[in-house]
């Protein structure tokens, strides 16, 4: 995974902070945020375009801490996502939250090598082969269908197919504008491998 030399479009330096793009500072890192910053690339790059960064957020906010998917779940899928677009970014932030919630390095080193891996409970690697059905072709198959509507309901389902593309999504644009890890982030776990 490797990321632009330089940005396409680089962070909102300080002397172009806006009250709007203040107010998108403050969507995530509170109060405080609208004068330190976001200390957070991808924010303050998205601080250029504030009505786009405020409806990005509130839905990105609705993935993170409004989901009915089990927070493992969850992780599993949005870092299944992240690899599957090559999108480093996410990739080592939400090692990190993985981390939090309780992921191991075994299961970050697993979600390299996707649904196959050994260890998975059923549910877990059905939803890690619908992440790289929808990632590879936009629809997950009917066998996977069924099997993931058995276990989650029609709110979990929304929120994982909503997870995947939103994720996507977002590996889509930074990818291309060239966001770059903030100093100091580390890989979670050291797991830095190349895509297959």
């Amino acid at each position: 995974m490797t990321a632009h030399v330089t940005p396409r479009i680089p962070p909102l330096p300080r002397s172009a902070w806006t009250e709007e793009a203040r107010d998108i500072f403050a969507m995530l890192g509170g109060p405080g945020a609208r004068e330190t910053g976001p200390n957070n690339n991808a924010i303050e790059t998205l601080a250029w375009h504030p009505n786009l960064a405020r409806a990005f957020l509130t839905f990105d906010i609705h993935l993170l801490a409004n989901s009915s998917l089990p927070p493992r779940l969850r992780e599993l899928v949005i870092l299944r996502t992240a690899w599957a677009n090559r999108f480093e970014y996410d990739w080592r932030h939400h090692q990190v939250v993985g981390a939090a919630i309780g992921l191991t390095p075994d299961d970050i080193h697993a979600i390299q090598y996707g649904p196959e891996a050994k260890d998975w409970t059923d549910l877990e690697r059905t939803a890690l082969r619908a992440t790289d059905q929808l990632c590879g072709g936009g629809k997950i198959d009917d066998i996977t269908w069924q099997a993931l509507a058995s276990a989650l309901n029609q709110q979990q389902l929304m929120d994982l197919l909503f997870t995947v593309g939103g994720y996507t999504m977002i590996a889509w644009a930074l990818n291309n504008i060239g966001v770059k890890l903030e100093a100091g982030v580390e890989c979670g776990f050291g797991v830095t491998g190349e895509k297959d």
